[in-house]
């Protein structure tokens, strides 16, 4: 923007030199590349709201800027959408969420996965998707982008899971520092124009000694993808 202000002001200081057809088309191609500077800009600090939750109490959002989608951001599965189904899962609805606080610092990964029943179209608007960790469910050394598909595969694809992990400790490959959670989840709305899914959910941990526990709710706004490799 600097650099364009001072191209205009050298523009003004040649207006005699220039005829008035000249200086108009040059004046006009100046703005106008400053115009689109402008709106690039912007563009890349639009957010994109993809669910927004309370955490015991505290909001959080996974509402990144379209810089922030154009670049890299860790998640727990090798995809940057939200929910997603893969072509070689065809009963498994994957969910993802990277949730910052009100100083867009990285809070917290929410993810995790609802089974449904083949040759039923996912998701079912109003239904309760059951989410529920079984006590039997041993996590430990299972990578984190292998545990929702361990688990469902587990017990015969009857209910779902979330887990929910702190940012700071996706470092660790494992499952073992995850906490899982119970709930339901539901998909209340589907907008055919922009092809997202709007929804609720209510999440809480496993009451367990010594553990940090978790109420979750809120709501989400996504397309669900399919197919994916």
């Amino acid at each position: 923007m600097k650099q364009t202000f001072l191209i205009l002001i050298g523009l003004l200081k040649m207006k005699r030199l220039l005829t008035t057809k000249i200086f108009r088309l040059l004046l006009g191609l100046i703005m106008t590349s400053a115009l689109v500077g402008c709106e690039k800009h912007d563009i890349l600090d639009i957010r994109t709201t993809y669910c927004t939750v309370l955490i015991n109490g505290e909001e959080y959002k996974d509402a990144p800027t379209l810089r922030e989608q154009l670049g890299r951001r860790g998640y727990p599965n090798s995809t940057k959408e939200r929910i997603f189904i893969y072509r070689n899962q065809e009963n498994i609805a994957y969910l993802q969420f990277l949730l910052t606080d009100n100083n867009d610092k990285k809070c917290y990964y929410l993810f995790g996965g609802i089974p449904f029943p083949e040759g039923e179209t996912f998701p079912i608007l109003n239904k309760k998707y059951s989410l529920r960790k079984h006590p039997e469910f041993d996590m430990t050394s299972i990578p984190v982008d292998r545990i929702t598909k361990d688990y469902i595969e587990s017990f015969d694809n009857q209910d779902g899971i979330m887990f929910i992990k702190k940012h700071y400790e996706m470092s660790n490959e494992f499952a073992n520092s995850l906490c899982p959670l119970s709930g339901t989840i539901i998909f209340t709305e589907y907008n055919p124009k922009n092809k997202k899914y709007k929804g609720t959910w209510q999440m809480k941990s496993i009451d367990k000694d010594g553990d940090e526990n978790y109420e979750i709710v809120g709501e989400f706004n996504s397309c669900i993808y399919r197919n994916l490799y």
